[in-house]
């Protein structure tokens, strides 16, 4: 059964991409007059997705006026949506579990990031099994880490280096079982917590995917983004 549920995680405070963003929050960066935001709401719409929940706490009225905005008039008009706002950062994990608990949720869902694009691999990880993450190969993996893989599980995270070279990493969509979260709350990771309880139990698996990828969280990978909208798309982002 194909999941038409996603959780955007869009609360974060952008601070790397606050030297040349600062009016609004990372993910409503503009992009050839639209928002980030949009670009990403647009391929999941695409895809099939037709329910998607927002977690939020900086800035969150800006992107709740985006998002209704879209509701009533643009990508978003046929798609249920709701929104919760954190009092205070709750993580990745956390904000998930939160939304996990006042939601009632009792199912799977898909959970993305608000700054990172993918050209393809949506339809994928809603068709995955439960608990898979997206990982897909780039050219220069040291700023993100790597992802160890061996027959199709995730084994490991390798951590952040300063040597450029090619490497799966975690693009940033996840199909996720509510039932990890039950229970837990407070301030913590999908990254350090979730995912490392899923490897022991060799429960966490990979979906490779072979897509163009960006996360626009530093200002030179922001106007690479804004670059290749603006030019048409006409070449291969790298």
């Amino acid at each position: 059964m194909e999941i038409r549920r996603l959780i955007i995680l869009a609360g974060g405070f952008g601070t790397r991409l606050s030297s040349i963003i600062n009016d609004v929050p990372k993910p409503l960066a503009p992009i050839n007059g639209k928002p980030f935001l949009y670009y990403i709401l647009e391929k999941w719409i695409e895809n099939g997705i037709t329910e998607i929940i927002f977690l939020l706490h900086h800035r969150a009225e800006q992107i709740i006026t985006f998002v209704n905005s879209e509701k009533e008039f643009g990508v978003l008009a046929n798609c249920d949506i709701q929104f919760i706002v954190e009092n205070k950062p709750l993580g990745t994990g956390g904000s998930i579990a939160n939304a996990v608990m006042k939601l009632k949720l009792t199912d799977s869902f898909i959970v993305t990031n608000a700054d990172t694009w993918l050209s393809s691999g949506y339809g994928e990880i809603v068709k995955s099994p439960i608990n898979s993450i997206g990982i897909t190969k780039i050219n220069n993996a040291a700023r993100f880490g790597t992802v160890k893989v061996l027959e199709e599980k995730v084994v490991g995270f390798k951590e952040k280096t300063d040597v450029a070279k090619p490497g799966w990493i975690n693009a940033g969509i996840y199909h996720l079982n509510s039932e990890i979260f039950v229970g837990q709350e407070g301030y913590f990771s999908l990254e350090t917590d979730i995912f490392p309880k899923l490897i022991r139990d060799n429960k966490l698996k990979a979906i490779s995917i072979d897509t163009e990828f960006i996360d626009i969280g530093i200002p030179d990978d922001y106007q690479r983004f804004c670059d290749w909208i603006n030019e048409g798309k006409s070449y291969k982002l790298k």
